[in-house]
């Protein structure tokens, strides 16, 4: 589950947030958790007992702002991404010595934050994240990284990874709510792809970056072309 914190002193703005986060998260069908502060002393004081994966943080808050709390942020959890909200664009230039991951201006709020959340998505995958399967009697650890789709047969799931294949049983759809926090899309009730090798798409396949072309469902089209659109660095035919 992806831990997300938003601190803002503008309970509206921060309302705003939530409600935009979750229609993405939604749309994407992530499971996340979403806490939120209008106090940066309270989020500092969360944060020595959970670690957040995502940080939405307000420049402009009174006592610390938003450049000081990630500046302390930083020094204990270094891979917390975070992304400033602020109502001046002239903070952008400020806000790179913190190593942010997006910038939003807050009226540009529900163009922007969708981008930073897919952004936010992609740099999860490229993460060297293991998940464990289990294979009968024994497990098989594997990088999420390197799987590049699983196909079902029946309750037979197929493993296909870079350096090999292997057979587990199990249900795809259990997988896809797993898998979907790391990119991964249902383009058929058989297939579930790993984005990041996915080449281009046409009315009825999805190419992978193999050459390996694999069915593309009518009911799942629009969908799977709406969320690699959102990645915006695929060829949609």
């Amino acid at each position: 589950m992806i831990q997300i914190a938003i601190c803002d002193d503008d309970e509206f703005m921060l309302k705003e947030m939530t409600n935009e986060i979750e229609k993405v998260m939604k749309e994407q069908r992530v499971a996340y958790q979403c806490d939120k502060y209008t106090e940066s002393r309270k989020l500092l004081e969360q944060m020595n007992e959970e670690k957040y994966n995502l940080l939405f943080l307000d420049i402009e808050m009174p006592n610390k702002d938003g450049f000081q709390v990630a500046q302390e942020i930083r020094r204990k959890f270094v891979s917390t991404m975070i992304i400033f909200i602020s109502n001046y664009e002239s903070k952008v230039f400020e806000s790179y010595e913190y190593e942010p991951l997006w910038f939003i201006r807050k009226s540009d709020l529900k163009e922007m934050l969708p981008k930073a959340i897919m952004k936010f998505m992609s740099k999860i995958a490229e993460e060297d994240i293991y998940y464990e399967f289990q294979t009968g009697a024994n497990k098989k650890v594997v990088k999420v990284k390197d799987i590049i789709f699983m196909e079902c047969n029946l309750h037979e799931i197929t493993v296909k990874a870079v350096s090999e294949d292997f057979n587990i049983y199990g249900s795809l759809k259990k997988l896809e709510i797993e898998f979907t926090q790391f990119g991964f899309i249902r383009i058929h009730k058989n297939y579930l792809v790993n984005r990041r090798y996915i080449f281009s798409v046409d009315s009825k396949n999805v190419i992978l970056t193999n050459k390996l072309s694999l069915p593309l469902s009518k009911m799942r089209r629009q969908n799977v072309k709406n969320l690699l659109f959102a990645g915006e660095s695929y060829d949609i035919l």
